[in-house]
């Protein structure tokens, strides 16, 4: 009779991790994405010397997991790397600039779906990017790579099973800290990002 339990229990089993692993597998659960993102920089030295601003459209790569929680609810943890060139010019009327290269996100949405075509959620993370100061004025140059908090908030349409659309708005507050200066050149990231992702 131990003997007949504990088959039976180790068939249960068995069959309860099959499903699981069939349900994970028919979620698709993974994703990898490419966005547009609409960015607004603005940058100050220190905490009242606005220096300047600039936009651009950021492309950038990235890959997320869902975990599915009850009643419709999930977290989608990712990460996303934005490739930038985008310089911004001192409005002091001097060559002085600040270059801004790629930018690489940690993040987790924190969400809902709403019904079979959409979903909403929060976004909560960090984005750590490089800074390249060239001051022509002062023969200076400096670089540097700092990281701040990062949060937002998006929609997505699940225009297949295999396929999703996202538009999403974020900010991002960088205070980046020069070599040999102690005054922080507070940054100040605005994006609006629209994404396509392919779920497998």
């Amino acid at each position: 009779m131990i003997k007949y339990n504990s088959l039976k229990s180790a068939a249960i089993v068995a069959l309860m991790a099959g499903s699981l692993n069939s349900a994970i597998a028919s979620d698709k659960n993974h994703s990898l994405f490419i966005e547009a993102a609409m960015v607004d920089i603005d940058q100050e030295y220190g905490d009242t010397n606005f220096l300047g601003s600039d936009k651009g459209v950021l492309p950038g790569l990235g890959y997320a997991y869902k975990i599915e929680l009850a009643h419709q609810y999930f977290i989608k943890p990712g990460l996303v790397v934005n490739f930038s060139d985008i310089e911004i010019k001192d409005t002091d009327g001097t060559s002085d600039s600040s270059k801004f290269s790629s930018m690489h996100s940690i993040y987790a949405d924190f969400g809902k779906k709403l019904n079979n075509n959409f979903s909403a959620y929060a976004t909560l993370g960090f984005t750590k990017a490089t800074l390249q100061r060239d001051e022509p004025s002062s023969s200076y140059s400096s670089s540097a790579t700092d990281s701040g908090a990062t949060i937002g908030l998006g929609f997505t349409y699940h225009v297949h099973k295999n396929i999703d659309l996202d538009l999403k708005y974020q900010t991002t507050d960088i205070a980046f800290r020069l070599k040999d200066d102690s005054t922080k050149f507070n940054t100040s990231i605005d994006a609006l990002k629209l994404s396509a992702a392919y779920k497998f």
